[in-house]
């Protein structure tokens, strides 16, 4: 999560933003990120598919807090060199993640200013802050005070703000911190933890055999031999299919609960009394017996020495969580007004909030009915909202308006495929083939989705054209097996807002 990473980041990191602001012409291309588009335009010109941005305008009000416009272009900043090159979907993705860290970050502080929690920041904090920023940048102290001078700032003024700045991190910090040390762990939670079985493990698979009723008679045969006398390990050279039976006698080592075996199989073991073989148990593949060998329990010196790294442990663990359920449920609970509409449609559509996302949308549409990428968002928020009739309305509408934008068909084949439409689907990314038959991975998304509708004659087609798109690029013919193209696609074709 980008909030987790933006946390964890640096002072130094994050405040040279603040710095850098001061210096002049350093907001070229963030408006045209916030606009949709890559940032390639110096401030004032082409501001890309979403329309011109006004820095002084709220972008948000948060339980009735307004957040400008301007904290999003700060934050972005800092990934300018990350989106350059990024294709349009994927920076409307990235900028969703900012335009929700916001809100986060905004709920926190109002949070802890509810509670009560202020930060002083000292001088030398804020010196630190900027003397590692100059022997970051190369610079000497005059030279860069030349330059605030320069663009009619002066040096009180950027301390002020890289003191607001160190302050706000501060204050997220310290709100963690709160949230977290709520979690307290047992010492029955360490014990637990620390404890270990070592067993042995008779496993009958049912895809072995020819029926659960005959794998059953297996593992029932295994019982009786052992009752009469035979060997837990012998028995389960003879009778286990798992690969552990025949070579080590069934033994699975030593483990702890919460470790990579079926959790059924893990709590059989630990309620076996040591030396004993379990009953006959059933997991999703087979029929179980289980041995229990050994336990080391959670005592002694080996367990004083390690059950303080344990409970660190565990307390890292459950206060992460603990801390993300807090911040979920209080976002959840804040009342959020997003004051772009296609920023907001985009935001409400991946929180599954869907009628709100219409809301937003409809009103993109109003101010800017011949905007594709309105259309297309506007399609996809009606067909999540159960509205399918209306989101094929739309994508008619759109490529009628737009017959030479592949991404309309591509999308609206998605929902066609979705809604079970395969014939129309197919027609649709025959469509996209016309138009983007010469990009490599869109054809592979093309194809994917062909084979997934048992489109055989259309998929054969655009088989080819990747065989031919491969050989340009200069691929290996392997590209073309089935688990090379499922590997390739596998994040491709995720719904960037699940």
């Amino acid at each position: 999560m980008i909030f987790r990473k933006l946390r964890e980041t640096s002072k130094i990191l994050i405040i040279i933003v603040v710095v850098t602001f001061a210096l002049g012409g350093t907001l070229w291309g963030i408006t045209s990120f916030i606009g949709g588009g890559q940032p390639q335009y110096p401030q004032g010109m082409d501001q890309g598919p979403l329309g011109e941005v006004d820095l002084d305008d709220t972008l948000l009000t948060i339980n009735g807090e307004n957040v400008p416009t301007l904290e999003f272009v700060q934050l972005a900043q800092q990934y300018m060199g990350y989106l350059q090159g990024l294709p349009e979907h994927q920076i409307m993705d990235f900028q969703n993640e900012l335009l929700h860290f916001l809100i986060q970050r905004e709920v926190i502080f109002q949070e802890a200013h509810a509670r009560g929690i202020s930060v002083e920041v000292s001088e030398e904090e804020v010196e630190e802050i900027i003397e590692g920023y100059l022997v970051q940048m190369g610079m000497e102290r005059e030279q860069f005070e030349q330059q605030i001078r320069s663009q009619g700032f002066t040096m009180e003024e950027v301390k002020e703000d890289v003191r607001e700045a160190i302050r706000e991190q501060n204050i997220l910090q310290e709100m963690e911190e709160k949230i977290r040390s709520e979690v307290v762990i047992s010492e029955e939670e360490i014990r637990e933890k620390f404890e270990e079985v070592r067993a042995r493990n008779i496993f009958v698979k049912f895809e072995d055999h020819d029926s659960p009723e005959e794998a059953r008679e297996v593992i029932e045969k295994a019982r009786e031999e052992i009752e009469a006398g035979m060997d837990f390990a012998e028995a389960a050279a003879i009778y286990s299919d798992s690969t552990l039976g025949p070579d080590k006698g069934g033994d699975l080592g030593f483990f702890k609960r919460g470790d990579h075996f079926n959790p059924l199989l893990i709590e059989t073991a630990f309620a076996t009394p040591e030396g004993e073989v379990s009953d006959i148990f059933e997991t999703d593949q087979g029929f179980h017996l289980v041995k229990v060998e050994e336990k080391r329990l959670a005592e002694g010196e080996k367990y004083e020495q390690e059950k303080g790294q344990i409970e660190q442990d565990l307390w890292s663990r459950r206060s992460e969580a603990h801390y993300n359920q807090w911040l979920e449920e209080v976002v959840d609970q804040a009342d959020v007004k997003i004051h772009h509409s296609i920023l907001g449609g985009y935001y409400w559509m991946s929180r599954d909030k869907h009628d709100r996302a219409l809301d937003h949308l409809r009103e993109a549409k109003a101010d800017d009915p011949d905007n594709p990428l309105i259309l297309n968002l506007l399609g996809q928020a009606h067909f999540r909202q159960g509205e399918t009739d209306e989101a094929f309305e739309t994508y008619e509408e759109a490529i009628e308006k737009f017959p030479q934008n592949w991404e309309l068909y591509f999308s609206y084949a998605d929902i066609l495929r979705q809604a079970g439409e395969y014939s129309s689907s197919a027609d649709q990314l025959m469509a996209v083939v016309d138009l983007q038959g010469e990009d490599y991975y869109t054809m592979l998304q093309t194809l994917r989705m062909l084979e997934g509708m048992d489109k055989k004659e259309e998929a054969e087609e655009v088989r080819e054209i990747v065989k031919n798109l491969e050989k340009e690029l200069g691929f290996g013919e392997q590209q073309l097996e089935p688990e090379a193209i499922e590997e390739q696609m596998e994040d491709m074709l995720e719904d960037p807002l699940e």
